[in-house]
C-alpha cells in the first residue's frame, strides 16, 4: 500500500531535517539578538536621564525623582523586549506543531489518499487519515512519540487561543509552563486555581521555554523515525 522505502527517505532527509533546522535556527539566530537587553536598558535609563537632566526646571529640585524616571524608563525597554522574547518562544511552539501536521498531511494526500482524492479537501484532515492507517493497522497514537506530540498540540492551541479545552488540559499536564520564569526562580509558594491565560503571544501567560521546544522537537523528528518503521512492519 505504501512506499515505505521512498517515504522513509523522505521523513529522515526532508521532513525531520527541516523541523531540526527551525529549532538550530531558533537557537542560533533569533534568539541572541536578546541577548543585549541588559545594556538596552541601561541605555534607555541614560538616554531618559540626560533628557530630563536638559529640560528647564528648578535648580532645587530633587534629582531623584528623575532617578526613578530613567529606571522606569529602563524598565520599561527591558520589560517590552522580554516580553517579545517570550512571545516568540511561545510562537514557536505552534509553528514547530504546524509545520508537522502539515508535513503529516502532505504524506497523507500523496502517499495515502488516491490521486483523485488529493483535491478533496472533505478528506484533507488527520482523521481520515488515522483510520485510513489504522485500517492498514497501523495506529498512530500507539508510538513512543505521540504523547509528547499531543501534549505541543495542546501547547499549541493554548498559544493561539488562549484559555479554552487546550489550555485546560495543558493546566492539567504541564502546570509548569504557565509559571513565570521570575516565580520560579524566586521558589514562591504555590496559590490554589489555574492561571488564566489571555494574550500568550504577546509574552505572557504562557512561557515555553527553549529546553520544552527541543523536547518537543526530539519527539517530532523520533516520530518520523517510529512511523517510518511502521510503513515497513504495514
Amino acid at each position: 500500500m505504501f512506499n515505505a522505502q521512498y517515504w522513509g527517505r523522505h521523513f529522515q532527509q526532508i521532513f525531520g531535517r527541516h523541523l531540526l533546522r527551525m529549532l538550530e535556527v531558533l537557537e542560533r539566530r533569533l534568539l541572541p539578538t536578546f541577548d543585549t537587553i541588559d545594556q538596552e536598558a541601561e541605555s534607555a535609563a541614560n538616554a531618559e536621564w540626560e533628557r530630563l537632566m536638559h529640560m528647564p526646571g528648578d535648580p532645587d529640585g530633587d534629582p531623584s525623582v528623575f532617578v526613578d524616571q530613567a529606571f522606569e524608563a529602563g524598565l520599561a525597554h527591558y520589560e517590552s523586549i522580554s516580553s517579545i522574547r517570550q512571545a516568540l518562544l511561545n510562537t514557536y511552539a505552534a509553528t514547530l506543531y504546524h509545520a508537522w501536521e502539515q508535513q503529516l498531511l502532505a504524506f497523507h494526500r500523496r502517499g495515502v489518499l488516491h490521486p483523485a482524492e488529493e483535491d478533496d479537501n472533505a478528506l484533507l484532515n488527520l482523521k481520515t487519515m488515522k483510520k485510513r492507517l489504522n485500517a492498514a493497522g497501523i495506529d498512530l497514537t500507539k508510538l513512543p512519540s505521540w504523547p509528547l506530540i499531543n501534549e505541543l498540540r495542546l501547547l499549541a492551541n493554548a498559544v493561539k487561543h488562549a484559555d479554552g479545552i487546550s489550555g485546560d488540559d495543558l493546566k492539567q499536564l504541564r502546570p509548569d509552563l504557565f509559571e513565570h520564569p521570575s516565580t520560579k526562580e524566586l521558589d514562591l509558594p504555590k496559590f490554589g486555581g489555574a492561571r488564566r491565560v489571555y494574550m500568550p503571544l504577546s509574552g505572557d501567560d504562557i512561557f515555553v521555554t527553549l529546553d520544552a521546544l527541543k523536547s518537543y522537537c526530539s519527539a517530532l523528528v523520533q516520530f518520523w523515525s517510529e512511523f517510518s518503521d511502521a510503513l515497513s512492519n504495514a
